[in-house]
């Protein structure tokens, strides 16, 4: 049926009735038939056909939403009554103050909607409340949670009021949960933190998309994460921004923290500022396996943009934009693999915000990391974009783009591999000879020495320049020479 001309409803209640006269449909009863059509219908039309809705604001809950009275006794009257056989729990337009969380743990499976009008539809923590907004435990445990959606709410965490703990969503039990288009803001611990499944197993396979999560280093002393996930994998993070989060007051910190956790992809995320010296995402998770894909990296406060511990770690497709913001000594990375093995870095821009950058830097323990395909611009700490510690790195050619500074060449020098085994610039004031081509490490590896200098580059003799042709190859002036270095002869040769 299509009704078309008139004027549109307001002011419409949750058991308030639309009676449309149908004077042509004969097709249920007989034409003239009145039909009564809920507001209640309506609203679980946007979730599922006949999905009951409890409107907060209406009876018997009867939330004020005028941001000054205390609402939590009536808007967990509706969250109890909704969690309880499932259906949409909706907050209207206003600003709910509640002061204890709002359990909506073990609700029924996969029916449970918590949903606003949008970011109109505030929930405010009280001053001093000290707890989350909603919490999926009970008795101070996870609790079992499958399939809560929690979309469309802005939910002030008010972190800068709280003295000892809480934040957005605890949502310790969940598995299968979806977080869509919330704007979480200033929390004092979390924005989201996720904990177990409730059975004493890894929480998993959570989404959280289309989130803003902002403002937490302005918490009052807590950890003032966007995302803490703790023993719970395989989550997808997707078109979401995390924007000033995380404190240097937190013993872990990060705008996300991955404790015990890993597994969990990362798609189109954006990621800018935060507190002085707190990274990105901090992992110290030894399952690792965190994936990077498509996500953007800007100007952090002097600190790492992804400390990476843990195995098999994949950042590819990503931009690394100013890293080394804000500092004025000392060293900072764009992907700092801290003791990281078989992690892949590839297919990514980084650039250089001032000379105490590095782009990707090993520690050491790390071994058998694929570095390569990147590009590089700006002026890095040392001129090295890639600093490596580890055994067994693939380092694969990638692109120094000027202005990085050309390593200058006098007779006998040593061309270092720190400028990312990919391409080095030289320069000379005249012509030099005796120059030393330094060893790799795996074979296949490529280099290519740019001459920017108006005057030819000579090698040593092989055994000392570890150039196979020696004294016979030279690079004439502004030009380019590339090897490939082969293990067994411990010999690089000339490709092109």
């Amino acid at each position: 049926m299509k009704i078309t001309g008139y004027t549109a409803l307001t002011s419409a209640a949750a058991n308030d009735e639309l009676v449309i006269v149908d004077v042509s449909d004969t097709t249920m009863a007989a034409s003239g038939t009145t039909k009564n059509i809920t507001t209640a219908n309506l609203l679980a039309g946007a979730s599922g056909a006949g999905a009951p809705v409890f409107n907060v604001k209406a009876a018997p809950y009867n939330a004020t939403g005028n941001g000054t009275t205390d609402d939590t006794t009536a808007v967990q009257a509706a969250v109890t009554a909704g969690t309880a056989g499932g259906g949409v729990i909706y907050f209207p337009p206003g600003t709910y103050l509640v002061s204890s969380s709002l359990l909506v743990g073990g609700g029924w499976p996969g029916g449970v909607v918590i949903a606003g009008a949008g970011w109109t539809s505030q929930i405010l923590l009280a001053a001093g409340a000290n707890t989350y907004l909603f919490d999926f435990g009970s008795g101070g445990s996870p609790q079992y949670t499958p399939g809560v959606t929690i979309r469309d709410l802005y939910l002030n965490c008010n972190g800068a009021s709280q003295s000892t703990g809480g934040g957005g969503i605890y949502a310790r039990g969940a598995i299968w949960c979806v977080f869509d288009h919330l704007w979480i803001e200033t929390p004092w611990g979390e924005g989201i933190r996720f904990y177990q499944d409730g059975t004493g197993n890894y929480g998993h396979h959570n989404t959280i998309q289309n989130c803003l999560f902002r403002d937490g280093r302005n918490s009052a002393g807590g950890a003032g994460l966007a995302v803490k996930v703790q023993s719970s994998d395989e989550n997808l993070f997707t078109g979401c921004t995390f924007q000033d989060c995380g404190n240097t007051s937190a013993p872990s910190n990060g705008q996300i923290y991955d404790t015990g956790a890993g597994l969990s992809t990362y798609s189109g995320c954006h990621f800018v500022g935060g507190a002085s010296g707190v990274p990105f995402v901090n992992s110290d998770s030894s399952p690792g396996r965190l994936l990077f894909t498509g996500c953007q990296f800007d100007s952090p406060n002097g600190g790492d943009m992804l400390v990476l511990r843990g195995p098999v770690h994949v950042v590819t497709g990503c931009q690394f934009v100013n890293v080394g913001n804000g500092l004025s000594s000392g060293q900072v990375s764009g992907v700092h693999l801290y003791g990281s093995t078989g992690s892949v870095v590839e297919a990514c821009g980084f650039g250089a915000a001032n000379a105490y950058a590095t782009a990707v830097l090993e520690d050491n323990g790390a071994t058998g990391n694929s570095v390569g395909l990147n590009s590089y611009t700006g002026t890095w700490l040392n001129n090295a974009p890639v600093v490596l510690a580890g055994a067994g790195i693939q380092l694969s050619p990638s692109i120094v783009v000027s202005p990085v500074t050309a390593q200058a060449l006098s007779n006998g020098t040593t061309v270092t591999m720190s400028a990312s085994f990919g391409a080095i610039p030289v320069t000379a004031t005249g012509n030099v000879t005796g120059i030393i081509l330094a060893t790799a490490v795996n074979s296949g590896q490529q280099v290519t020495v740019i001459n920017r200098s108006a005057f030819t580059v000579t090698f040593a003799a092989a055994g000392t320049s570890n150039v196979a042709d020696g004294t016979a190859d030279v690079i004439p002036a502004l030009a380019a020479r590339t090897f490939t270095w082969d293990t067994s002869t411990a010999r690089w040769y000339r490709s092109v």
